[in-house]
């Protein structure tokens, strides 16, 4: 059995209250229209909560200024002014832009 402090962080060990539960997102693609639309890894992340490599993802090392959005839709998720070196090999943010928060 899970313990409750375990079951509170993200996939990085970090504290998270975040619960995806796709069962209530509504899709307007059927799985072989997004695997058209997305890289082999892209589908893996956005449509099934894979996760990247460490260290090799396009993002981890990126600068510079900008929105980070969902690939699967126009919803802007980060501000790079928010971005922040965890040493973690991911891109990581102390916050969602105000609009998704």
């Amino acid at each position: 059995m899970e313990n409750k402090t375990e079951a509170s962080k993200s996939a990085c060990g970090l504290p998270s209250n975040v619960v995806i539960d796709l069962s209530k997102t509504p899709v307007s693609r059927s799985d072989a229209e997004w695997r058209k639309l997305l890289t082999p890894t892209q589908f893996e992340v956005a449509r099934r909560q894979g996760t990247e490599r460490p260290f090799r993802n396009e993002y981890w090392n990126h600068h510079e200024d900008g929105v980070y959005f969902s690939v699967c839709s126009d919803t802007p998720l980060f501000d790079s002014r928010d971005k922040f070196e965890s040493g973690s090999g991911w891109p990581s943010f102390t916050r969602p832009t105000p609009a998704t928060a």
